[in-house]
């Protein structure tokens, strides 16, 4: 008995690998699809299936369900972890409606190396492809490494 309660309170202080990761990020600047570089602050936190992003300029923040989609390596060699609602909208479609009213929004969080460190997020806004808009949320890394943008 002595050694299930050692067990069991082992269990219980032990950090639970299943909790879910939670990424939080700075950005420094923006870039729409079409634009030039601009200064401009945010802070995004990703965390159990969900995006709190906020505007360190003005307090702004927007909540959204954002759950991992996909995790790549991409042409240029950089690592990327893409975020999507679908699967809540597979769960939740009456809510998804009613909150959301359609409004699709995808997330690629770009690194320079897999366990590195982040370059920019890309967001993509839009109800369907033909209508949907792209911003770049880089950080100082990241302009630094996109110079030609």
């Amino acid at each position: 008995m002595k050694h299930i309660l050692i067990i069991l309170t082992i269990f219980y202080f032990s950090p639970i690998s299943t909790i879910a990761q939670e990424i939080k990020i700075k950005t420094s600047y923006t870039k729409l699809e079409e634009g030039s570089v601009g200064p401009e602050e945010f802070e995004f936190n990703f965390s159990d299936g969900w995006l709190l992003k906020k505007d360190l300029y003005n307090g702004y923040y927007d909540s959204y369900p954002s759950i991992i989609d996909d995790s790549f390596y991409d042409e240029s060699g950089f690592y990327c972890i893409t975020f999507s609602p679908v699967s809540y909208i597979k769960s939740n479609p009456l809510e998804w409606s009613n909150n959301y009213n359609g409004d699709m929004r995808l997330y690629k969080i770009v690194y320079n190396e897999r366990g590195g460190q982040v370059l920019y997020i890309l967001e993509i806004k839009g109800r369907n492809k033909s209508n949907s808009r792209s911003k770049y949320y880089l950080t100082e890394l990241g302009k630094k490494t996109f110079k030609n943008y």
